[in-house]
């Protein structure tokens, strides 16, 4: 656990947590990644190395103790043994107070390296794995009215031209987006790792987004957008279903609640006939991704086993470059609406990208294969665009791009919250739409009410985000919620970020809004009682939605 506590460190900048129990499932995977990639092939090793050092050092000891064992009563002996079980047991739980060290606790830094030193990833690890076997929602919203959350939850969510319906669905709505009706194809693209302190447009200086920068000379570019949570999961279902993140452990996509009824973008656009498919460049049974997006109107899908065993593989899925060209070709073939999502492998560990000629690798600023995984990307995207327009699909097609969620600030470490892990570019391209930089805070469950403003006409829909392009300022929020664990959760709005913390409870910090990148003050702002209490209506209606299989709406009635 130790060993692999170094590993996880360095590809979450966390100490190991509930998350390697969400990999058991892809147990071959995860030895292709101890052999493999690193630095999980050297911590084997050096595992390896070490038993065989200690396995040693342990036969040289126990015959040193046949000669001196009769030198030593039981009763000291036992002693011995009891005081160091005292001792080991003290060391684990962080000391005498009444609870074991958590790690907000030992937020005693600025620097979260320094913060995660003092944690015991053993404690850490067994403490959120049977946390997360008694993960009580009930409880944590207990304290908060329904009905007010309901209202509040309104009031602030896509209000304009809306007629809200159901309290038992609390966000259910027809929304009227005007008389014009545009059956425009709609491409979702959610690329891995996309963060936004790498984009050029931001203001980045690594030389890795060339052709991302163009594109979003051309589109509308929201500066200011933020994922759902850390991994891929949560920034899938909130871009598709529009539903947020819940402080748990379990991805929604993956527990008992992966059979909800969810309002999904693609169950919303069957309404106007549209054709709905899902490509994904790694393993459609990853995660449950298959009857998860099977469940949520996804009725035709394409996975890197659909791939031709020639092509170039990680042991993670197929090339940015062969999901591009198959998404691009299945479009030429389509003559309904159409309405693809794919996400992308390339730009992630081990950052193993197929040959290519036509990318200059040269001019980025550190030499590492994430940068070049993630030049790779940048690359691909831009390639299928331009083939698009070559073809004239760009003519009557929506193209959404989106991070799926960030990295840890490369340049400066936040104290409780670091929001460049959530910081990620969102591109618009559409028909009609002039290019432009929207400022406006972001989140990816607004992605699916903005696509629908893009399309006109009236939806039913019961949509957790709000329409990018409204003009109301009131609603100008993103909420987040890390993975592996089940007691934080966070909301920026443009002057403050707000973390709740269930066991410590809650603190809030000044945003700064340095142009294009963002910054917090080191200060702490007083506890803003009107904000906290938004964001726990907005958690509690959305919980409660979720316990009681209320998210979505039977589109077949």
């Amino acid at each position: 656990i130790i060993a692999t506590d170094i590993g996880f460190y360095l590809e979450f900048n966390s100490r190991i947590n509930y998350i390697i129990f969400e990999y058991l499932d892809e147990s071959l995977l995860m030895l292709k990644s101890v052999i493999f990639q690193f630095p999980y092939n050297l911590i084997f090793c050096s595992v390896i190395i070490l038993f065989y050092f200690l396995k040693n050092q342990t036969k040289t000891l126990r015959l040193s103790m046949i000669y001196t064992t009769h030198n030593i009563s039981a009763v000291k002996s036992l002693s011995t043994n009891l005081l160091l079980f005292i001792m080991l047991s003290v060391f684990i739980r962080g000391g005498f107070q009444d609870k074991p060290l958590h790690w907000s606790h030992a937020n005693i830094s600025n620097k979260p390296f320094y913060n995660q030193l003092t944690m015991n990833p053993v404690w850490t690890l067994g403490f959120t794995y049977f946390k997360s076997r008694n993960d009580n929602l009930i409880k944590k919203f207990k304290d908060i009215n329904l009905i007010n959350s309901i209202k509040i939850a309104r009031d602030v969510i896509d209000t304009e031209n809306s007629k809200f319906y159901d309290d038992r669905k609390p966000l259910l709505r027809t929304t009227d987006y005007g008389e014009i009706i545009n059956k425009y194809n709609i491409v979702l693209i959610i690329l891995e790792g996309f963060a936004s302190q790498y984009v050029g447009a931001f203001g980045s200086d690594y030389n890795v987004t060339p052709e991302f920068d163009k594109l979003s000379k051309n589109g509308v570019l929201f500066s200011r957008m933020f994922s759902a949570g850390t991994r891929t999961n949560r920034g899938v279902a909130a871009s598709v279903l529009s539903f947020p993140p819940i402080p748990k452990y379990n991805s929604i996509q993956k527990d008992n609640f992966s059979t909800n009824e969810f309002s999904s973008l693609a169950n919303i656009l069957k309404q106007r006939n549209y054709k709905n498919k899902f490509f994904s460049g790694s393993s459609l049974n990853y995660h449950n991704r298959y009857n998860f997006m099977s469940s949520n109107g996804f009725d035709n899908f394409w996975g890197q086993s659909n791939a031709p065993d020639t092509a170039f593989r990680t042991m993670w899925g197929v090339s940015d470059k062969l999901l591009l060209d198959t998404l691009l070709n299945s479009i030429k073939q389509e003559t309904s609406p159409f309405f693809y999502t794919a996400l992308t492998i390339s730009n992630h560990p081990p950052y193993n990208v197929p040959k290519n000629n036509l990318i200059d690798y040269s001019n980025i600023k550190i030499k590492s294969n994430r940068l070049k995984a993630f030049k790779y990307s940048d690359w691909a995207i831009a390639n299928f665009i331009d083939k698009c327009d070559e073809a004239g699909i760009t003519k009557n097609t929506i193209f959404v791009i989106v991070g799926d969620h960030g990295f840890p600030n490369l340049k400066k470490e936040y104290k409780h919250f670091d929001l460049t892990k959530y910081h990620v570019p969102l591109l618009i391209l559409s028909p009609n739409l002039g290019p432009g930089t929207n400022n406006k805070i972001a989140s990816q469950t607004d992605i699916v009410p903005t696509i629908l403003s893009l399309l006109g006409g009236k939806f039913l829909h019961h949509s957790w985000g709000k329409n990018l392009f409204s003009k109301n300022k009131s609603n100008n929020f993103a909420i987040m919620v890390p993975a592996g664990s089940n007691n934080l959760m966070a909301m920026i709005d443009e002057k403050n970020l707000l973390v709740h913390d269930f066991i410590n409870g809650s603190i809030s910090y000044s945003i700064k809004w340095k142009k294009p990148m963002i910054s917090l003050s080191i200060d702490t702002l007083k506890y803003d009682t009107n904000k906290f209490n938004f964001l726990f209506a907005y958690m509690k209606a959305s919980t409660n939605c979720l316990l009681n299989n209320q998210c979505g709406i039977s589109y077949e009635n």
